[in-house]
C-alpha cells in the first residue's frame, strides 16, 4: 500500500483506518501524525461553489 510504504508513521494503523486516522480516538492517540489542517468536506463544497459560479460567469 502506498501509504504504509510512504508515511511510516501510519504504518501501524489497519487498513480502513489509514485514510482517516483522525476519526477514531484509539487509532489517533497510538500515532504520531497531525490533524488534517483542512476539512475535506467543506474544502470541497467550496470548491464547487467557486467552479459552479465561474461556469455561470463564463
Amino acid at each position: 500500500m502506498f501509504i504504509s510504504k510512504w508515511i511510516p508513521e501510519l504504518d501501524s494503523l489497519d487498513d480502513r483506518l489509514v485514510h482517516e486516522s483522525w476519526a477514531s480516538p484509539l487509532a489517533a492517540a497510538s500515532v504520531d501524525y497531525p490533524p488534517p489542517i483542512v476539512d475535506q468536506k467543506k474544502g470541497r463544497q467550496r470548491a464547487l461553489e467557486v467552479f459552479e459560479a465561474a461556469r455561470v460567469k463564463a
